[in-house]
């Protein structure tokens, strides 16, 4: 019975003593999660009616895929005006230069006081800068028409649609839906004194830990993986070490979420 109760407490402080024969004993398995490289909120930056919903919850999209378009008619509006007060700026302009250069020639001829050529000065320095302004306006009048058309910011697949064609949408307030990308990572939690074991003789570094992931019921570690990150500093309550790496999903077998199993093999001794 005591060499039962050895053998169970071994298994557990030294998991790496469990490996299957066919594998190098020197590999550990753990228990980790998959994640998206990449999560990001679909948010509208203007407000508006939306008039055409161009995708459906798990749609795949690469950037600048369409994803939904909200009436351009308001902000079609805007550009129109903004650009007719260019117009106008630029007769302004035109006009406050004819009259500095008759004010010049007049004053060569003597037939005005030095003031009105300043006056006349300040007025076309006016005019170029209201000019300025109507140019800054009408670029953003077009840049926000372009804010319309809300495409993909990343390659990935859409989650949680939460807006229907003929929903207000508010700027920088209506939750439109979610891109995932499709490119993965995986955490999982290493004891302390594991990691300290890796330590041996020298600091380890990520890119010198191999990682493959399966997940049930896939037989072996078929997916290849790439630690990057071990983190500073542990988790008090749990005496673990997060690791965490890239991982490859072309064919997007994996999703985010799933519980796997991690093997990580050290380098050789």
């Amino acid at each position: 019975m005591r060499v039962v109760t050895l053998i169970l407490v071994a298994a557990l402080l030294y998991p790496w003593a469990s490996t299957p024969a066919d594998e190098p004993q020197s590999a550990i398995d753990f228990v980790g999660r998959t994640e998206a490289a990449v999560t990001m909120t679909v948010r509208s930056q203007v407000t508006g009616y939306l008039t055409h919903l161009a995708v459906r919850d798990g749609d795949s999209v690469t950037r600048g895929t369409l994803l939904m378009e909200i009436d351009r008619r308001p902000y079609e509006l805007e550009l129109e005006a903004a650009e007719a007060r260019v117009k106008v700026a630029e007769a302004r302009l035109d006009v406050s230069k004819l009259r500095l250069a008759n004010v010049e020639r007049l004053l060569k001829e003597k037939a005005i006081r030095t003031e009105e050529l300043a006056i006349q000065k300040a007025e076309t320095t006016e005019a170029e800068a209201m000019l300025t302004v109507a140019e800054t306006e009408a670029e953003q009048a077009e840049l926000t028409l372009s804010w319309t058309r809300l495409t993909a910011p990343v390659n990935g697949h859409v989650s949680f649609l939460q807006v229907a064609e003929g929903d207000l949408v508010v700027a920088g307030e209506t939750y439109a839906m979610t891109i995932i990308d499709n490119e993965l990572r995986v955490s999982f939690d290493v004891p302390v004194a594991t990691l300290l074991r890796l330590h041996r003789p020298t600091p380890i570094r990520p890119e010198q830990l191999d990682i493959a992931v399966r997940s049930d019921p896939e037989e072996g570690f078929v997916h290849p993986a790439k630690l990057d990150t071990i983190a500073p500093e542990a988790d008090f309550s749990t005496g673990t070490v997060r690791f965490s790496g890239s991982l490859p999903n072309p064919r997007r077998i994996l999703v985010p979420g799933m519980k796997v199993t991690v093997r990580l093999i050290p380098p050789p001794e």
